[in-house]
């Protein structure tokens, strides 16, 4: 029996994904079409895999360009310990990568800490020009 579910979190920026990943302790796998779940292996687009988890993120493509993802949360994958309940962390961490990357094209410089809470708190400061 599957228990594979999507995490809610729409990507639009690959390499945003893979800094968020990173920074949980994992790695996006480009062009690695298959990610394992409870009993088998799903097809998928791209895939994460984390150290010390069994199961694995599948990167699905869409028809319009972006992606979602898929995994299987039950406990004995090691996957909630890594990403949180539902892929909360990463959905976080996805967030603060691609605002982080917008940002700096823009000019900003960012600055990025953890609150005790958990939550993430960003700075972001204009780039002064010298003359």
């Amino acid at each position: 029996m599957s228990h594979v579910t999507k995490i809610d979190v729409v990507i639009n920026n690959l390499d945003a994904l893979a800094e968020a990943c990173q920074e949980l302790g994992g790695e996006l796998l480009l062009g690695v079409t298959e990610y394992k779940e409870y009993y088998s292996k799903k097809k998928c687009t791209h895939c994460i895999r984390f150290k010390g988890a069994s199961y694995e993120i599948g990167v699905q493509a869409q028809k319009d360009g972006t992606f979602i993802l898929e995994a299987d949360f039950w406990s004995s994958g090691g996957l909630t310990g890594k990403v949180g309940t539902g892929g909360t962390k990463l959905q976080q961490q996805y967030k603060c990568s691609a605002v982080k990357s917008e940002m700096k094209k823009k000019g900003f410089k960012v600055t990025k800490s953890w609150e005790q809470d958990g939550n993430i708190q960003m700075e972001f400061e204009k780039a002064r020009k010298s003359y």
